[in-house]
């Protein structure tokens, strides 16, 4: 398993997800197209495993710490706002060809993504709606949480599509301005 999804990978930074064959991704791993299907009924079953394997156990640790210091720090709004969205930037950029190719190949009500989805909002938005709670003071809005919430999901939306997809946008923004307007955006949604 570890050996074809390493090869996938490695594959998927080389090519397309749709001109990768099965066959290719045999030889690369050294197994078999036996094993192959044994563990993946279709080709398509690799991205969520893919994505799991990223971003397993020992990722979630990571980011959970990274979170849990970003949350005792008590910076001013401004500047973890711009934490976050630097940190979001960072990882659609990092991740861009692997979530793309999930998004484009991966039915979106398949159990294996809405796990590894589950798990990637519990890692990150979660630990980044604890930063801004533990001082829910700086939060200019009746109910913070919600506040908190809606404003991470529309920067988070935001920056996946100019990431992910920057040529569907007819204004393609670095990113430098994209984290300076989406800072601000997250700011304005929580004053």
């Amino acid at each position: 398993m570890e050996r074809i999804l390493g090869a996938t990978e490695t594959l998927l930074a080389e090519a397309p997800f749709e001109s990768i064959s099965v066959a290719d991704i045999v030889r690369r791993a050294r197994t078999s197209v036996g094993a192959f299907y044994a563990r993946f009924p279709k080709k398509e079953d690799l991205l969520p495993a893919l994505y799991s394997r990223r971003y397993g156990a020992a990722h979630r640790r990571r980011s959970l710490e990274y979170l849990d210091q970003l949350a005792v720090r008590s910076l001013p709004l401004e500047d973890l706002a711009a934490e976050v969205v630097r940190n979001m930037v960072a990882y659609y950029d990092f991740n861009a060809l692997l979530l793309r190719e999930v998004d484009r190949q991966t039915p979106r009500d398949s159990a294996s993504r809405v796990a590894a989805e589950r798990d990637h909002q519990t890692a990150f938005h979660d630990g980044w709606a604890a930063a801004f709670l533990a001082s829910p003071e700086k939060i200019a809005r009746p109910e913070p949480e919600k506040a908190v919430r809606f404003a991470l999901f529309l920067v988070s939306a935001a920056c996946r599509e100019a990431i992910l997809y920057p040529e569907r946008s007819p204004d393609a923004i670095g990113d430098e301005d994209l984290e300076t307007a989406l800072s601000r955006s997250l700011v304005s949604c929580l004053r």
